[in-house]
């Protein structure tokens, strides 16, 4: 049983500060606050794929699933995105909740990751693997405490210019789960599917994922083949604040799937 009930865990996530000025091209949408407690806290209940395990998020965004994996005790969680904006306001959100000992953020393409030609700058702490972590927001008060407000930090001035293979060849030892919101695919087609193969090549235990309910098919015999049981834990329907200036409505709908993908018998 999580040391974290799912409404305090919900209601602690709402504390998380989200995009600024979301990029299309990269399909950024927040991840409710509502959805990602419900889906992490599934992953814990039900498989105990978080706590004591080290976990990536792959396209973290502002850390939304980050924050919350943290919350539930993983022993160290490594955040992935391409967009720098994203990721200072996600070292914000590290600073708020008091992450700093658990949560390391890295700057790199996940879908370009393996081109030496790329340069990629990355925090200088996630070349570390597990370590002991800080007490954390939910000890010192829970969602209260993150409520005084101050701007987002610049980007850190100190980076190191590396791969994501080449991070991940040093990680995968005690990557145990990755957690995602990909893209849906719907502006880069395949995008989805690329974020998938990534996830299922570096987790050792399992990968939690989003996917809307119309490629389920393709997901699922995709995943199969890559080795992973497929497991459909819950069919919701995500309702998606719009940010881009081209929308006429305020939300929209999209019915997506919440896939378990179990790859701890892949050879």
């Amino acid at each position: 049983e999580p040391r974290m009930k799912l409404r305090d865990l919900e209601s602690a996530l709402q504390e998380v500060s989200v995009f600024e000025s979301p990029e299309l091209a990269l399909e950024q949408y927040i991840t409710p606050p509502d959805i990602a407690a419900r889906i992490l806290f599934a992953a814990e209940t039900a498989h105990g794929d978080l706590s004591d395990r080290t976990v990536l998020d792959l396209g973290c965004g502002t850390g939304m699933l980050s924050v919350g994996a943290c919350l539930l005790d993983a022993d160290h969680v490594v955040g992935v995105d391409i967009d720098k904006s994203a990721l200072r306001i996600a070292r914000h959100n590290r600073d708020e909740y008091d992450l700093e000992a658990q949560w390391d953020l890295l700057r790199c393409n996940v879908l370009r990751g393996s081109s030496a030609a790329e340069e990629h700058a990355v925090d200088e702490r996630s070349l570390t693997g597990g370590r002991r972590r800080g007490r954390g927001h939910a000890q010192r008060g829970g969602a209260a405490a993150a409520r005084a407000r101050r701007p987002p930090p610049p980007p850190a001035a100190k980076a190191e210019s590396i791969e994501l293979p080449l991070v991940m060849a040093a990680q995968r030892s005690f990557v145990d789960t990755v957690v995602m919101n990909p893209p849906f695919g719907t502006k880069r087609a395949g995008a989805d599917m690329a974020f998938l193969e990534r996830a299922l090549s570096l987790a050792t235990t399992a990968v939690y994922s989003l996917h809307k309910t119309s490629t389920r098919e393709f997901i699922v015999r995709r995943a199969e083949a890559l080795g992973a049981r497929v497991e459909v834990m819950a069919e919701l329907r995500y309702n998606i604040d719009v940010s881009y200036g081209f929308h006429r409505k305020k939300s929209v709908d999209v019915v997506v799937d919440f896939i378990r993908f179990d790859v701890s018998a892949r050879e």
